[in-house]
């Protein structure tokens, strides 16, 4: 008996220890169970198939020290919260749909490229507007992001939007987006590219507009995450794709995107080789020079990314391709 109570004890220090530090907790589920079990296990909550028995003393001292369930899905949960509510801005095609072409099939009609949006650093805002750097909630950045939304939109994209806050605390904004894309590539498989969108920190209010479609507007920087740090065995193929965004951008609007620029840090782009963050303008711009910016970006991407679908439309994978 005192040999369960200890284990009763020591397991409930070691998920103390693991909830002070949730990051290196979340990093450990990741690299013992892999994205797949976490995905199943708490983006869709499942029934353990051979739950303990609820008599053991073990089962029922630990459940009531650390309130958490002594199995897998349960200690997943523990370092990795379950998702339970859906995103809650749904994605939603193109009020017109293009039309049949000879190369589609009778009755059906190719869809339009999707993209996801979402924010991370969700309080970033723009100081010469909003007086601070940083707000609680919604910032400017957020703003900014429905303008982006609006113009793909305009150009006939569909867009899958998150309005989820994300840096409540904010050395774990990034674990917190990541559950967010994983979420929509789970359920949206067939998403073209997501954006992160941020605004740079530290450009400074000489710098902090350009002239593009004749008018004042805040530049744009695409950030590329590396292998810097952790393994990113794909970053080149997110490089890659930032090249072409910001070669179309200078094509239509010279002067509007700053180019590529590659950090340490992975920013979740592991999980998909078209995710990027957009940098528009920084901390010294308006918020309404940051919304010009996004809608001619917005003309850029959706450019760029019916140009993609009209090769795969003239260039069709082989069967088993």
């Amino acid at each position: 008996m005192r040999r369960w109570v200890w284990a009763s004890i020591a397991l409930f220090l070691v998920l103390w220890l693991c909830s002070l530090s949730r990051a290196k907790g979340a990093d450990m589920i990741l690299r013992i169970y892999g994205p797949k079990k976490v995905m199943d296990s708490c983006l869709i909550a499942q029934p353990e198939k051979n739950p303990p028995d609820a008599s053991s003393l073990l089962a029922r001292a630990g459940r009531f020290v650390s309130q958490v369930e002594l199995t897998k899905s349960g200690l997943i949960r523990s370092v990795l919260p379950v998702v339970d509510t859906p995103i809650s801005v749904p994605a939603v095609a193109s009020p017109s749909p293009p039309a049949p072409t000879e190369s589609t099939d009778i009755g059906k009609v190719a869809l339009p490229p999707l993209v996801a949006i979402y924010n991370t650093h969700t309080g970033e805002t723009y100081a010469m507007t909003d007086g601070v750097e940083r707000v609680k909630g919604r910032g400017g950045v957020f703003t900014v992001a429905t303008a982006l939304e609006k113009g793909l939109r305009k150009r006939g994209v569909s867009v899958l939007r998150s309005d989820r806050i994300h840096d409540v605390s904010y050395a774990a904004s990034y674990l917190e987006s990541e559950k967010t894309v994983r979420e929509m590539l789970y359920n949206n498989p067939e998403i073209d590219a997501l954006f992160d969108v941020h605004r740079d920190s530290k450009l400074p209010r000489s710098l902090a507009t350009v002239e593009a479609g004749g008018t004042r507007v805040a530049p744009v920087l695409v950030v590329v995450g590396s292998d810097a740090r952790q393994p990113f065995p794909t970053w080149r193929q997110n490089l890659a794709f930032a090249k072409r965004i910001a070669d179309r951008a200078d094509a239509l609007y010279p002067g509007l995107c700053r180019g590529v620029r590659i950090k340490e840090g992975r920013y979740n782009q592991f999980l998909n080789p078209r995710l990027l963050i957009l940098e528009i303008g920084g901390v010294n711009n308006s918020l309404e020079e940051a919304e010009a910016a996004a809608e001619l970006m917005a003309n850029v991407l959706a450019d760029l990314l019916f140009e993609d679908q009209n090769q795969k439309k003239d260039n069709p994978e082989p069967p088993g391709g």
